[in-house]
């Protein structure tokens, strides 16, 4: 959305959903998660200039935190654990 320079905004709402309740399933939500920031941060960084252009300098830093920092993070925790 920050490329195509649209802005995103957080809407006050309640969801019903539940909390996987058995510790497999609640494994395979958050393990498709990370995949899924994987995915993306891959996908983007391709072309980094051009995601960097595109961004601004402060948008990039913060695709760098957010996505990025979301992988790395998971990944260091195999690491540390």
């Amino acid at each position: 959305m920050s490329r195509l320079k649209y802005r995103s905004q957080a809407v006050t709402s309640t969801t019903c959903e539940e909390a996987n309740c058995k510790t497999i399933n609640w494994i395979k939500q958050r393990t498709r998660w990370i995949k899924g920031y994987m995915q993306t941060y891959l996908v983007h960084m391709r072309n980094t200039i051009k995601l960097l252009n595109d961004l601004g300098l402060q948008g990039f830093m913060s695709f760098q935190l957010f996505i990025g920092g979301t992988v790395f993070s998971n990944l260091a925790n195999i690491i540390l654990s």
